[in-house]
């Protein structure tokens, strides 16, 4: 009785009862440690599990591409194409499995597991291949005429790649490449103050020789021209101005040494192509071989 009585005293005082006692020893007799905690904790259960696989598969599953420029703030990011979004993603992964998944959840996911971002809209595009793509799309196309489209613009990628191929391929001639390059804003500053004040515009115009496909290329035949935007606009003028130094200067012996120049550029009329540039080029010519 009195051991009967001890006990239960024993068991008022911790204010435990006499079964969770007895359970916790039986657990220490098995299996030799404490009992662990169990409550509390995630409540993610095996469905949660899957679902969340099956969301990073499904984002594992698009195309990405590396940047064409270094990205030292997020090394090793991969861009998707532009015309996508998480929500679109979100809304493909619905219709392909069926799952009633949240976007705060495939949202989560993409952000804190996977190192990706969008690209941006491709810009100076080739209007022919806009306008074969587009055509291609068109569901009022019958078969045949969108067989027909599928080979014009075949065809035309060809010529894009013949293009890339003469441009390699030198010869005895001098190859220049040359476009005004990314503005840079001035002063470069992370302060909230600085991006809303005045800034300047930085301008580069890069003119490059360029010697073929596998050749070494040297630092000394990058030219970079600059100015700021309140020394001069960013016209065919200035374009011009700079190709009359660079041919008459810079490269005049070299350029005298080959047998015919050859001038690449993008399409940019107000820049490139236009009747000052060519002027330039015509009036150098008279002046290197009289």
């Amino acid at each position: 009785m009195k051991a009967e009585e001890k006990r239960r005293q024993r068991d008022i005082s911790i204010n435990v009862k006499k079964d969770r006692v007895q359970g916790i020893a039986k657990h220490w007799l098995e299996k030799g440690n404490a009992r662990p905690e169990n409550r509390g904790g995630s409540m993610e259960n095996e469905e949660q599990a899957a679902k969340k696989d099956m969301v990073r598969k499904h984002i594992q599953s698009f195309n990405c591409r590396a940047s064409h420029y270094a990205r030292r703030g997020a090394p090793g990011r991969k861009f998707l194409p532009s015309d996508l979004s998480v929500a679109k993603m979100h809304q493909m992964f619905l219709e392909q499995n069926h799952q009633q998944v949240s976007y705060s959840l495939y949202w989560s996911i993409f952000v804190y597991d996977f190192n990706l971002a969008f690209g941006h809209p491709a810009k100076d595009v080739c209007s022919s291949c806009v306008k074969f793509r587009i055509a291609i799309n068109d569901p009022d196309l019958t078969a045949e005429e969108k067989r027909s489209k599928i080979l014009l613009y075949t065809l035309h990628r060809r010529r894009a790649r013949q293009f890339y191929d003469t441009l390699n391929d030198v010869g005895d001639t001098f190859t220049v490449c040359f476009d005004i390059m990314e503005n840079l804003v001035l002063p470069r500053s992370a302060i909230g103050q600085t991006y809303y004040s005045r800034q300047v515009y930085f301008y580069v115009f890069g003119v490059v020789r360029h010697r073929g496909r596998g050749e070494p290329q040297s630092r000394h035949e990058i030219n970079l021209y600059t100015w700021l935007e309140y020394e001069n606009s960013k016209d065919s003028n200035i374009v011009a101005s700079a190709l009359q130094h660079y041919f008459s200067t810079v490269a005049r012996v070299d350029l005298r040494q080959c047998q015919s120049l050859r001038l690449f550029s993008d399409s940019c009329y107000g820049q490139n192509k236009n009747i000052n540039v060519l002027s330039i080029l015509f009036a150098l010519r008279s002046q290197l071989y009289p």
